[in-house]
């Protein structure tokens, strides 16, 4: 036989509910127990984000009198730039008058003058060309004359220095002209004795000075008086010079060398071989 008929002999009707009841009680302890659990971890989670809370309400708090002071200062800031637009405003108020004058008044001559140097220089270019052509000529010809006077420093032949003279003076359209006594094969032996006897050769002559016995003053004695004639003023005519060549010129410091080496150059002559002939271009 089972066990069952064992326990219903130990069991009455009454206890049999009691066990019921206990075993409902304890289920229904265990799932309060289980929901008491439940809600201490969410009330420690709670404190937790509480806590969080707290210390984020602290630096919002913080940060709230931080943002005061900046406001308060910001504040401040707008007052003194209400004041500084204030002062702005009259500043535009007079800069809009100056660039109405400026657009009336100012640009217009501006402009004006503008047109007038474009049209100037519209002018002028022709001029600049040529200008600019004439001085490459000249530069050309100046090569050309250093060229020659180099070759003309080594040599002595008096001959050959008249017919390359002569033939520059033709080519370069040049005003002056050259003395035979100052191309002797003596004085021609060196360049400093040529640039030395070159300049005596070309130097203006002086005008002859009056006599003291002719003039007002000593006659009179008193104070010279000129008379106002023609004659007596100087005319830029007669101050003009004729050209002379680098060669030609006197130079002061070259007069003790010249005798020492005219007797040394005495003997040379002939033409150097790098020299250039007259008759090729410059």
């Amino acid at each position: 036989m089972s066990e069952n008929p064992t326990e219903e002999s130990y069991l009455t009707q009454s206890s049999y509910r009691d066990y019921l009841e206990y075993k409902q009680l304890k289920l229904e302890r265990d799932a309060l127990l289980r929901k008491n659990h439940f809600y201490i971890d969410k009330l420690s989670e709670m404190e937790v984000k509480i806590t969080e809370l707290e210390n984020d309400k602290e630096l919002l708090q913080e940060k709230y009198k931080e943002m005061k002071k900046i406001l308060i200062k910001y504040e401040s800031k707008a007052l003194d730039e209400n004041e500084e637009i204030e002062d702005l405003k009259e500043e535009y108020k007079i800069l809009k008058k100056e660039n109405l004058h400026l657009r009336r008044e100012v640009i217009p001559k501006l402009e004006t003058q503008l047109e007038d140097e474009q049209h100037m220089r519209l002018q002028i270019e022709p001029q600049i060309e040529q200008v600019v052509a004439e001085n490459e000529e000249l530069s050309k010809k100046f090569n050309y004359c250093e060229n020659l006077i180099e070759n003309i420093y080594k040599t002595n032949n008096v001959q050959i220095i008249q017919k390359v003279i002569a033939n520059a003076v033709k080519e370069l359209n040049l005003n002056f002209v050259v003395e035979d006594q100052f191309l002797s094969s003596s004085r021609l032996n060196s360049s400093r004795s040529n640039s030395a006897i070159g300049g005596r050769a070309y130097q203006r002559t002086p005008k002859k000075r009056k006599s003291r016995s002719n003039t007002p003053r000593s006659r009179s004695g008193g104070r010279s008086t000129r008379p106002n004639t023609p004659s007596s003023k100087s005319t830029h005519s007669s101050r003009c010079v004729e050209y002379i060549p680098s060669f030609m010129r006197v130079r002061k410091k070259s007069k003790r060398r010249v005798s020492e080496k005219l007797n040394r150059d005495q003997e040379m002559e002939g033409w150097p071989d790098n020299m250039i002939s007259p008759d090729s271009e410059p």
